[in-house]
């Protein structure tokens, strides 16, 4: 769902999401990143940001194992 209240850098999306689908996520910005050519439209920050979020998503799975 598109939320555009609050938010002064435009629309957001709210995710829910179980360990599958972090995990996938979580493969292809790394895969994203090692193949890198630093063209296109893709932020090279944004993904590293993401990379981070998603391995703490990960890591907060295996703790509640």
């Amino acid at each position: 769902m598109i939320n555009t209240q609050d938010y002064d850098e435009g629309p957001r999306v709210g995710l829910n999401l179980d360990e599958k689908a972090v995990r996938a996520l979580h493969s292809a910005v790394d895969y994203t990143l090692k193949k890198w050519a630093g063209e296109g439209e893709l932020d090279q920050e944004e993904l590293i940001n993401l990379k981070t979020f998603l391995q703490g998503a990960i890591f907060e799975f295996q703790l509640y194992k």
